[in-house]
């Protein structure tokens, strides 16, 4: 962090807040060993840190330490998703390639794929952020990394809300045999070349789509190049990744239907 951003209040206030939840209980004398501010400066952001409520002083040795009900406010607080944070920069240079809007999407729980993250609003209100597994590209390429044997529980899950035709897509085998079609591939091109949805090798259960939202013959050209470029450099990093080839053993009381199509 630059001494500018060290030497402005607020940053003084959060970097002494951060230090009391790692190292607290942490007397004055302390804190002014390990943080490169005044005693002053230090003792005036403890101060406002106790007035808000976020610190105690402890009886003795005056030592301060995060209260409970503030950790306990932090524990319940909403928290980005661990792999959403490691794939950003997967999203951001996939950006870069723009003008392009970008998901991320992934699966939250066993049969449910959602949009974590979008470039466009609309994708937050709810409308589209539950995509179907077996019509929305997003989603089919996020099932290619996925190992028969989860996969086949997350298609089971789904089919309890599912509609009627989307059901008939897994049970008549169709979806099974778009998977294998795909998984040695982990990409969908749009017809045009001007989106692509990507597995990510490393993200089991993850995938990326980037649409471009000013579509040109020289913009798609660029696009196209640029993306054909970034998925021969993943190959590169992840040349072995086929999860959905092997023999796998699928539990016995997954209908046979759905099992055989993911063999």
């Amino acid at each position: 962090m630059p001494t500018s951003d060290l030497d402005a209040p607020t940053q003084r206030i959060l970097a002494i807040a951060e230090l009391i939840a790692e190292r607290g209980p942490i007397t004055l004398v302390e804190l002014c060993a390990a943080l490169p501010f005044s005693r002053a400066a230090i003792w005036r952001a403890v101060g406002t840190l106790r007035l808000q409520g976020w610190v105690r002083m402890r009886a003795g040795d005056n030592a301060f330490e995060m209260r409970g009900e503030l950790a306990d406010r932090l524990a319940r607080g909403h928290r980005s998703n661990p792999e959403v944070e490691a794939i950003a920069p997967i999203r951001e240079r996939i950006m870069g390639y723009g003008p392009v809007h970008v998901e991320l999407g992934g699966f939250t729980s066993t049969g449910v794929f959602r949009v974590l993250e979008s470039t466009r609003k609309s994708y937050y209100s709810g409308q589209f952020s539950v995509p179907s597994l077996v019509d929305d590209d997003l989603a089919i390429a996020a099932q290619l990394t996925i190992p028969p044997p989860s996969l086949v529980l997350h298609l089971r899950a789904f089919m309890v809300s599912a509609r009627d035709d989307e059901r008939r897509v897994i049970t008549s085998g169709e979806h099974g045999r778009v998977i294998a079609k795909l998984r040695d591939v982990g990409h969908i091109w749009q017809e045009d070349h001007s989106g692509i949805a990507m597995a990510l090798p490393e993200f089991r259960g993850f995938a990326l789509r980037a649409e471009l939202w000013r579509v040109g013959k020289g913009d798609i050209a660029r696009f196209r190049t640029q993306m054909e470029a970034f998925l021969a450099e993943q190959q590169g990093l992840f040349p072995a990744t086929t999860p959905l080839s092997g023999n796998y053993a699928v539990n016995s009381n997954v209908p046979s239907s759905i099992r055989n199509a993911y063999p």
